[in-house]
């Protein structure tokens, strides 16, 4: 069902202010816009958009797994824990070059590498986890961005539409207030709908 606007009040002057506008016009204006609303029917409203928080949706989404996939992330691409496991291979190297405690690590130290690779192989899926996690932000993010252009398309147009009534409406008041005697009015007079291409006229005046 089509949501019907509230009357915009029209502010109107007191008739002593105004030469020339008295009661009776003014009177006879508001017959003609009751007539108008009648013919040209309820002003359309647009839809009040829902915004939606990109942040809240894709939190409400998040598993147990994309947490830790974030957090995994968040501390490798970190200079930490490139100075951290530089750290920790730097004396690895140091310790089983010496020989300080027993040589656990030959060169080519095969077994550092055996570790370096374990890390790898797990390290790249749990970052591509929260890579596509946030991909799929991205692709809400857009949605959101294309949902909230469309509402604000529709209500421009709503807008210009409004417009175009009202500037109508003022035309036919206009045409009718011309019409007028000057020193008073007689019965209100009924709004004639401009005749469309093809169609029969409206009532009678």
């Amino acid at each position: 069902m089509t949501e019907q606007a509230p009357p915009i009040p029209v502010p109107r002057a007191p008739a002593d202010n105004v030469p020339g506008i008295t009661d009776d016009i003014l009177r006879a204006v508001e017959v003609l816009e009751d007539q108008l609303e009648q013919v040209l029917g309820p002003r359309p409203v647009p839809p009040r958009p829902i915004l939606r928080n990109v942040n809240a949706v894709v939190a409400e989404q998040m598993t147990t797994g994309d947490h830790v996939a974030d957090a995994v992330a968040a501390t490798m691409g970190s200079w930490r824990f490139i100075a951290i496991q530089s750290a920790l291979l730097l004396v690895w190297v140091i310790l089983n070059i010496v020989g300080w405690i027993k040589h656990w690590d030959r060169y080519p130290f095969i077994l550092l590498n055996l570790a370096l690779s374990f890390q790898a192989a797990y390290s790249a899926p749990i970052i591509m986890m929260s890579q596509n996690r946030l991909a799929q932000k991205d692709r809400i993010m857009a949605e959101e961005d294309y949902r909230v252009n469309h509402v604000a398309e529709d209500e421009i147009r709503a807008i210009i539409a409004h417009l175009e009534r009202q500037d109508q409406i003022l035309l036919h008041i206009l045409a009718r207030l011309d019409r007028l005697p000057r020193g008073g009015v007689g019965p209100a007079p009924v709004f004639r709908p401009p005749a469309a291409t093809g169609s029969a006229a409206g009532p009678a005046a």
